[in-house]
């Protein structure tokens, strides 16, 4: 959104994104774009002239050609109160006429982004929701981040 403030490209390495809040998955031909919030800036990002950790909200996350390959709900166990075991789940692929209902119950119970990594041509951001994990595989090749002001951690 280039009405924002600041702007970065391919700069993922320079922000610590575990733990920010998931506020909107939009998917449209041809890209994919997180909005987070609570999201650190790393002292060594191209745009932090504090030279210091800082924190910004609404920070858009565009994946050029971002394309979605799966969203992989993560299989967990249940134990009783004795510890054993008393079923498990596998991991669960989400079909993609799910994605828009699994997005909007992410976004509206403030999921948490637990890591955002990308190795060659694939994303991989993984989603600490309300009941259980998700994985996203993207396919893009750049990465844009754009903000509109630096907060302080306490802020």
């Amino acid at each position: 959104d280039l009405s924002m403030s600041f702007h970065t490209t391919n700069e993922l390495g320079h922000f610590r994104f575990q733990g920010a809040y998931l506020g909107e998955i939009q998917l449209t031909p041809g890209s994919f774009v997180l909005y987070l919030d609570n999201v650190i800036i790393l002292p060594d990002n191209s745009t932090n002239r504090d030279i210091r950790e800082m924190r910004c909200n609404n920070l858009e996350l565009r994946i050029a050609d971002g394309r979605l390959l799966r969203c992989i709900e993560e299989g967990y166990k249940e134990y009783d109160a004795d510890g054993n075991l008393m079923a498990q789940y596998e991991d669960t692929v989400v079909a993609p006429e799910s994605y828009k209902n699994t997005f909007q119950h992410l976004c509206e119970t403030e999921s948490v982004i637990y890591s955002i990594e990308k190795k060659d041509a694939l994303y991989t951001i993984a989603i600490d929701g309300e009941e259980r994990t998700y994985t996203l595989e993207v396919s893009g090749t750049d990465n844009t981040e754009s903000w509109d002001r630096y907060l302080n951690i306490g802020e």
